[in-house]
């Protein structure tokens, strides 16, 4: 088999198109890969009907859910999303969770928590929540009904998994945090709180919890350190963060959403929301634009490879 010989004008052409290709597929992904996650708060501005709301990263509100049955819902202080896209969150007047498909209303029949607060998933898609009533950690089971997790709090208030599949949950007047083993075995965490609320981990591993009481925000190391990570908050409740670690709060003693930087400067990114539960989009997915881009590039690199093989071989 003897190698085709191009001329050189159609090499440099068909080089010149795959990059262009290539250029091309990476302008087409950028607004997937660049797309902002958005902020989902359960809205509730003094009454007890809350509004699901959406805030951008620029601080826009849009409304994301509406329901004749929020109107006696009272306050909802777990959110968070599930695998599928659906919001779950914990109703703690009814003493029960609910899943929101856009506009539809699903009750998940989560059968003996009386005042659910904080919810979480572990990595499997179970779903727990932080019984205020009971001051048990409940496991819902997807047959119906729940089991006791895990007890010996003082009190129950948000939950959130780190990377080893641990729970973590926040004793409000206990001042802790809880660690809890994938097999049920509770843990003393870090003290030193004042009245933690909202907790979430970034990417590093540090957990952030939002001190309730103090009007603060703590960062604890994966050793349990803990430290003020940002001051100057208003009854901060609610805490998440983003893919680029930048944190953020709702403020129920001023009405407002404080976004944290990785670097710990706070500032205001909205007024007027009266936030008692706070959760954030999914990380969006890569597209198929920045496959075909990769793919691409790859194939540059490679025709390059052995062009310059061929020469040296010549």
């Amino acid at each position: 088999m003897h190698d085709l010989n191009l001329p050189t004008p159609f090499v440099r052409f068909r080089f010149r198109s795959l990059a262009v290709l290539a250029a091309l597929a990476f302008v087409l992904a950028l607004p997937s890969a660049q797309a902002q996650q958005s902020l989902i708060i359960a809205n509730n501005n003094g009454s007890d009907t809350p509004n699901f709301d959406a805030i951008s990263a620029t601080g826009q509100i849009f409304s994301y859910s509406t329901h004749p049955t929020y109107s006696d819902f009272g306050p909802v202080i777990g959110i968070t999303f599930a695998s599928d896209g659906s919001i779950y969150f914990a109703n703690n007047d009814h003493g029960t969770v609910y899943q929101l498909v856009g506009h539809t209303l699903n009750n998940t029949d989560f059968i003996g928590a009386q005042d659910p607060a904080g919810i979480a998933f572990n990595s499997t898609g179970t779903l727990f929540t932080a019984d205020q009533f009971s001051r048990n950690i409940l496991q819902y089971n997807p047959t119906g009904g729940t089991t006791t997790f895990a007890t010996g709090f003082d009190s129950v208030y948000s939950l959130a998994f780190g990377s080893s599949g641990n729970l973590y949950v926040t004793d409000f007047t206990g001042d802790k945090v809880y660690s809890i083993t994938p097999g049920g075995v509770v843990s003393t965490f870090a003290t030193g709180f004042n009245g933690p609320a909202g907790l979430a981990f970034d990417s590093n591993g540090n957990l952030f919890v939002a001190n309730s009481s103090g009007n603060t925000v703590s960062e604890v190391t994966p050793g349990g350190v803990v430290s003020t990570f940002a001051t100057g908050l208003s009854d901060p409740t609610g805490l998440v963060l983003d893919a680029q670690n930048n944190i953020f709060v709702s403020n129920l003693g001023n009405s407002t959403i404080s976004k944290i930087t990785s670097g710990g400067s706070a500032s205001v990114l909205v007024t007027g929301i009266k936030a008692t539960a706070i959760t954030i989009t999914p990380v969006p997915e890569p597209s198929l634009a920045a496959g075909i881009g990769g793919l691409l590039a790859l194939g540059i690199v490679l025709w390059r490879r052995r062009a310059s093989a061929k020469k040296v071989s010549a």
